[in-house]
């Protein structure tokens, strides 16, 4: 969750809102007990899409997924780095929800992403995949 508040107006919030895992109504479950009080959500340190400078923050892989309520969030955060700079793979994976990343043994998708972050780690390391 990048946008806790919802203050960029994620259009895939009203689109998935329902059916498909993640919920908006979890969303704002989750929210309530991850901040002591709302008005934290405003926070960039709870909310990074809303932080002003996105710039000198290190390379960034961002995957989602076209059935997420959070999916523009992510959109939007990664379009908001490249334009501030920063080196940033972006990813969507089509046909496959919230938390795919961890069907790796049913979703060729899954697999694929895990293959991205790890070459993207590798790389960040300066080391070479076996």
């Amino acid at each position: 969750m990048l946008d806790l508040p919802g203050v960029t107006e994620p259009k895939s919030r009203v689109e998935n809102a329902e059916g498909y895992r993640l919920t908006t109504k979890g969303i704002e479950w989750f929210v309530s007990r991850y901040l002591n009080e709302a008005s934290e959500a405003r926070s960039p340190l709870a909310s990074p899409l809303l932080a002003e400078y996105l710039g000198e923050l290190p390379p960034a892989c961002v995957i989602t997924s076209e059935y997420d309520p959070l999916r523009d969030e992510g959109e939007m955060y990664a379009q908001r780095l490249i334009a501030a700079g920063v080196d940033v793979c972006l990813k969507r994976y089509n046909g496959v929800i919230h938390g795919f990343f961890n069907m790796q043994e049913t979703l060729e998708e899954a697999q694929d992403a895990l293959a991205l972050v790890c070459a993207m780690l590798a790389e960040a390391f300066g080391k070479e995949l076996q």
